[in-house]
């Protein structure tokens, strides 16, 4: 196919178009462009009319990136052709500044650096963000629904009141409570989980790469025992990570973290969910994946434990008076999934599950007291009913949270449940917060007196 003049124009166009004061943003200039156009189709096109254009996202995610010029040329004008439909605007140069615009807007890029345009041009239909039901997949502790929605309220509360401006999720898992709140002028997520870690930072580098393979993975039991292989091997816990330069492995390395939650029974990734999962079971998630790539521009990624983490943040920062570091730290009888702490030590005496708890969460609450020592705000989640643990009883996991928090200038609350079966969540800070109360008492004479 021979290369359209109009196609050239564009190409010129654009690079002219955008300042090289995008580079501390972007990077570069024409990749800004290409980023922008192909973003901004694929999330419209999977948000308006995915099953018609599916094949389309899945081709033109592949070929924009690595194909020849004349391809790339040939993507440019079916792209630049339907979103100049999508926005009604009048030429090619409005269809790209309508792109940039739309960018602009998500990304909170300064508004001097991109040349603003006629309200009529804007987007009838804005990026959306991610919704507090749909996290980027369902993991055990996830913070979704109305805990999430919970969670996020008490952190923007403290925010407001304190003027705070830094934030930081300690043990992020999917950062579920991270999407949903207004970016802060610093952001960190920190997780040890690599795999986890691994798919935050694709989502955030390379979503079009994740994107393609998304529309077009079969949704079946073959699939999943491919996956299964490459994560968990023939164990029962995921195989040692190993970061790889080559970013197709890396790529895949994260569809296949995905693809097993994504399609799990009861969240266990090992079991295949045969009942519920589709064929568009892994392309109805592509929006979410598209939000959340948006939301994580401007985030920091880290993998380390969480004691390092915070004196590295120390290290960094100094003060921490600027910053609300979120815990969400595992339930209470869930030592097993944390190997480094539970490990068996020779000569040792070995210990009950409720002494491998105490020595867990002990280790925990020693980290927040540096981040507290350095002057930041804390707000820390856990839950303190049974069906944390199989192994503890109800006042087990009450008494070791009263151990460690209470009567030491605290403030707690729970999440009232909708029906008695409901398992209860605690939020606990160094600051007052909306409903809370002073954490001076048992766990158990504050939910009597709440009648929780």
């Amino acid at each position: 196919m021979n290369v359209s003049k109009n196609s050239v124009r564009i190409d010129e166009e654009i690079q002219l178009q955008v300042s090289v004061k995008f580079k501390p943003f972007l990077g570069d200039k024409k990749k800004i462009i290409t980023v922008s156009i192909r973003y901004v189709y694929l999330y419209h096109m999977v948000m308006d009319s995915p099953k018609q254009h599916s094949n389309k996202i899945l081709k033109y995610a592949k070929e924009m990136p690595s194909s020849s010029e004349t391809e790339r040329f040939s993507a440019y004008d079916y792209i630049l052709d339907w979103l100049s439909q999508y926005y009604g605007a009048e030429n090619n140069s409005l269809t790209v500044k309508c792109c940039l615009k739309e960018i602009q807007l998500h990304q909170k890029i300064h508004e001097s650096l991109i040349p603003l345009i006629n309200p009529k041009y804007h987007s009838n239909t804005p990026l959306k963000p991610v919704s507090s039901t749909d996290p980027i997949c369902a993991r055990p502790g996830n913070k979704s629904g109305n805990i999430g929605d919970w969670v996020v309220d008490i952190i923007e509360d403290i925010r407001n009141e304190h003027k705070c401006d830094k934030y930081s999720s300690v043990l992020c898992g999917t950062a579920n409570e991270a999407l949903h709140m207004p970016e802060y002028s610093t952001e960190y997520l920190n997780d040890n989980d690599p795999y986890m870690m691994n798919l935050l930072s694709v989502i955030k580098n390379r979503p079009f790469d994740l994107i393609a393979k998304m529309a077009e993975v079969p949704v079946n039991k073959g699939t999943h025992k491919k996956y299964l292989n490459m994560i968990y091997g023939s164990g029962n816990t995921p195989v040692k990570f190993h970061y790889d330069k080559n970013k197709e492995r890396t790529v895949e390395k994260a569809m296949g973290y995905l693809y097993l939650y994504l399609t799990a029974f009861r969240q266990n990734p090992k079991s295949f969910d045969s009942s519920r999962c589709k064929d568009d079971t892994i392309k109805n998630r592509i929006p979410t994946i598209a939000s959340a790539a948006i939301r994580l521009q401007h985030t920091i990624l880290k993998r380390t434990d969480c004691e390092r983490f915070i004196e590295n943040l120390i290290k960094d920062h100094g003060d921490l008076s600027d910053f609300i570091l979120y815990f969400d730290f595992p339930y209470i009888g869930t030592e097993k999934y944390y190997p480094s702490v539970n490990a068996k030590k020779k000569g040792k005496k070995k210990e009950t599950k409720k002494e491998l708890c105490v020595k867990l969460h002990t280790k925990f609450k020693e980290t927040v007291d540096k981040a507290i020592e350095a002057k930041a705000i804390v707000v820390i989640s856990y839950r303190v009913t049974i069906g944390t643990s199989h192994h503890l009883g109800e006042n087990d996991v009450r008494e070791i949270l009263d151990s460690l928090y209470r009567g030491q200038q605290f403030y707690i609350d729970f999440k009232r449940p909708d029906n008695p079966n409901t398992q209860i969540e605690a939020v606990i800070s160094n600051v007052r917060f909306k409903n809370c109360n002073k954490y001076d008492k048992n766990v158990d004479d504050i939910i009597k007196k709440l009648k929780i």
